[in-house]
C-alpha cells in the first residue's frame, strides 16, 4: 500500500470519529454553571429572561435533556409564561449565548450636531468575566467590544467608516461616547453584556442640526390702515416648530419634518400695540428667539394712505371726469385755433 492511499485512508478514518464523537456530544449549549461554560444536551438549549420596557436580561442559560422534554413536540419549558419569566428554547449549537430577543422600546437620546453624546452601561465597573458589546443600526454591526479576560479593547470605524476617529470606550464602566455628531449617527444602538447574566439594552439617538435665528419681516400688501401684517421665516431647517407668541401665551405655532424646508407664519398687528411679541423656532433640545419691534417694522406701512372699497370708487368716478374734461377741453382748443385761422 503506497503512502498516498495510506494517508487517504488515515483521514477518512479520523473524520468518521470526529462525526461519531460530536454525535455522541449532542448539542452544544451555552451554561454559565458548567465548566467551560458549556453542557451537552440531547435535546434543546434553554435560556429564562425577564423583559422591562427597555431592557432585556438574561438570567439563566443552561441544556435541556431529551427525557425532560414534555410533551416532546411542544414542551411546557419553553412554552410563553404568565410570570415575569420568559423562555428561550433553541436547537443548534450555542445558540442560548446570545437569544434572538430585544428590548421592546429603546431608551430616547438626543444631541445638538457637533455636540458630543454618551451612552452609559450603568456599570461602576466592569468584572473580569464579563464582555461588552456596542453594536449599530439594522444589522447590529459591531463597533466596540471589551473584553478584560481574553484581553480585548476595540472600537471600529463601522462599516463604512461614519465612526471614524469619533468613538471612545470607557475602559472601567464600558460606556461608550460619540464625538463630533453628524445626522448619520443618528440610530438605534445596542448595548450587550455577557457574564454571568446577559443584559440586552437598546438605544434610539436622535442628532438635530443647529438651528437659525427667525427673520421677522412686513408684509404691507396684506396690512390695512389699522393692522400691520408680519411673518416670520426660516430656511433649511427639519423637525422643527415655528411660533408666535403675545407676552408668555402662546398664538400660533406650525411644525415641519421634511428636511431642508422653509418655514413661515404671519401675525397681524395694531400700529399702537404695546404687548411685547416674539418668533420662537425650536426642535425637542434647542430653542432660537426673535423678538418684535412693531415702531421699527411697522413704521413705513403706517405712513402708507389706504383708502377703502367706496373711496376708491369716488377717487376713480373723479379721475375718468377729469380725463372727460381734459378731452373737451382739448378738443374745443383745436377748433378755436381752426375758426381763428
Amino acid at each position: 500500500m503506497d503512502v498516498g492511499t495510506l494517508l487517504c485512508r488515515s483521514l477518512l478514518l479520523a473524520l468518521l470519529v470526529f462525526s461519531v464523537t460530536q454525535e455522541a456530544r449532542g448539542l452544544l449549549c451555552y451554561c454559565e454553571r458548567c465548566v467551560n461554560r458549556t453542557c451537552n444536551s440531547n435535546g434543546l438549549c434553554y435560556a429564562a429572561f425577564t423583559k422591562s420596557a427597555r431592557q432585556i436580561v438574561i438570567e439563566e442559560r443552561q441544556c435541556i435533556h431529551q427525557d425532560q422534554l414534555y410533551p416532546p413536540d411542544r414542551p411546557f419549558q419553553c412554552a410563553p409564561s404568565n410570570s415575569h419569566m420568559q423562555p428561550y428554547c433553541c436547537g443548534t449549537h450555542m445558540c442560548n449565548k446570545n437569544p434572538n430577543v430585544s428590548p421592546g422600546e429603546s431608551v430616547p437620546v438626543s444631541v445638538m450636531e457637533g455636540d458630543s453624546v454618551t451612552l452609559y452601561t450603568n456599570l461602576t465597573e466592569i468584572r473580569e468575566d464579563e464582555e461588552i458589546l456596542w453594536k449599530h443600526g439594522a444589522k447590529n454591526s459591531l463597533i466596540a467590544e471589551i473584553s478584560r479576560a481574553a484581553g480585548i479593547f476595540s472600537i471600529s470605524d463601522g462599516p463604512d467608516g461614519r465612526f471614524r476617529d469619533r468613538l471612545k470606550l470607557d475602559n472601567q464602566t464600558g460606556s461608550l461616547t460619540i464625538t463630533n455628531t453628524t445626522t448619520e449617527h443618528a440610530g438605534d444602538y445596542q448595548l450587550e453584556i455577557n457574564g454571568v447574566k446577559l443584559t440586552k439594552k437598546r438605544f434610539s439617538v436622535s442628532v438635530y442640526a443647529r438651528l437659525p435665528v427667525p427673520v421677522i419681516n412686513r408684509d404691507c400688501s396684506l396690512s390695512s390702515s389699522s393692522s400691520c401684517s408680519l411673518v416670520c421665516s426660516a430656511v433649511n431647517v427639519s423637525h422643527v416648530t415655528l411660533s408666535w407668541y403675545k407676552g408668555n401665551s402662546l398664538l400660533s405655532s406650525i411644525s415641519v419634518s421634511d428636511l431642508s424646508s422653509t418655514i413661515s407664519l404671519h401675525l397681524e398687528v395694531e400700529y399702537q400695540d404695546k404687548n411685547t411679541y416674539s418668533c420662537v423656532l425650536n426642535n425637542p433640545i434647542s430653542n432660537q428667539t426673535q423678538h418684535l419691534d412693531i415702531t421699527h417694522l411697522c413704521h413705513t406701512c403706517a405712513e402708507v394712505h389706504w383708502c377703502g372699497p367706496t373711496e376708491a370708487v369716488i377717487r376713480l368716478v373723479l379721475s375718468g371726469l377729469v380725463g372727460v374734461a381734459t378731452v373737451i377741453l382739448l378738443v374745443y382748443d383745436i377748433r378755436s385755433r381752426r375758426l381763428i385761422s
